[in-house]
């Protein structure tokens, strides 16, 4: 059923009201449930002949898959893989700041170090592989992150990448008192 005028069809919005409405027209609940989101994209693909649209409703789709993975992780209730999550992080940023700004790097490194703490006064034993896991996937993806922000030739995908990075490491220096 159409959210915007309910006919009966297999997906949440028709193809006629995201073109005529725009993408901002469609309500957060659909942006964050990436299944839905295919079905559109695979609608439209069918539906459609025109190829603005669907490269449209392809890219939307795409966004939404990105802001379903980083809001399930800002809803996790778990505090553990926050800590573990952010400790990776600080990691990678303080790497960065070694070879850009090297006296940056201390703070970096005491964040970092409450962070740890955070984990260590969390963590059960048993939880030490997978807390490990935890600290290196986000480390990974945040160096990538700083070296597409660093080393890139197109100007916009750079600052996406910088805003994105600053945007995580804040979101994980915010979680500490001093």
């Amino acid at each position: 059923m159409c959210i915007a005028c309910n006919r009966a069809l297999n997906v949440r919005i028709c193809a006629e009201h995201l073109g005529r409405r725009g993408i901002n027209a469609i309500p957060a609940e659909i942006v964050h449930k990436s299944l839905i989101l295919c079905a559109i994209c695979s609608f439209s693909a069918r539906m459609l002949g025109n190829m603005r649209q669907v490269l449209c409703i392809a890219g939307f789709c795409l966004a939404g898959l990105a802001q379903t993975v980083e809001v399930a992780e800002a809803q996790t209730t778990d505090p553990l893989r926050t800590f573990a999550n952010c400790a990776g992080r600080l990691s990678a940023f303080m790497e960065y700041q070694w070879m850009f700004d090297g006296e940056g790097s201390e703070q970096t490194q005491m964040q970092r170090a409450a962070m740890l703490d955070l984990i260590e006064a969390t963590m059960a034993p048993d939880q030490a592989r997978q807390i490990l896991h935890w600290r290196i996937s986000a480390k990974m993806a945040h160096a990538a992150l700083l070296t597409r922000a660093t080393f890139n030739d197109d100007p916009a995908d750079a600052l996406w990448a910088q805003r994105a990075a600053e945007r995580l490491r804040l979101g994980c220096t915010s979680l500490l008192l001093s």
